[in-house]
């Protein structure tokens, strides 16, 4: 006795809208584009600015001490102590030099 296999039913997916154009499908692939990229160069980014610096997570000691999965490397503003922050992979160490 053969079993037959039925092939698996496509996704039903989203129709586009009427005013769906070509120029949004391409600001959307751009989007997609510039998401993946990052995801891809995490380890490389870089934050240039001539304007503005960077703001970091801010958490009071207690939030920052309730953290579950802190990541070695993880900066944080705490704003209890008014100090930056970083996690070593073991505890919390303050950057004391500001």
């Amino acid at each position: 006795m053969a079993i037959k296999l039925q092939p698996s039913k496509a996704p039903n997916l989203i129709v586009a809208p009427a005013d769906y154009n070509q120029q949004n499908q391409q600001q959307f692939l751009n989007m997609l584009r510039l998401y993946f990229n990052q995801l891809d160069n995490f380890t490389q980014t870089q934050i240039q600015s001539t304007l503005n610096g960077i703001v970091v997570p801010n958490f009071t000691t207690t939030q920052k001490n309730a953290l579950v999965a802190p990541v070695a490397g993880q900066v944080i503003f705490d704003t209890t102590l008014a100090k930056l922050c970083v996690y070593s992979g073991t505890a919390w160490q303050t950057v004391t030099s500001i």
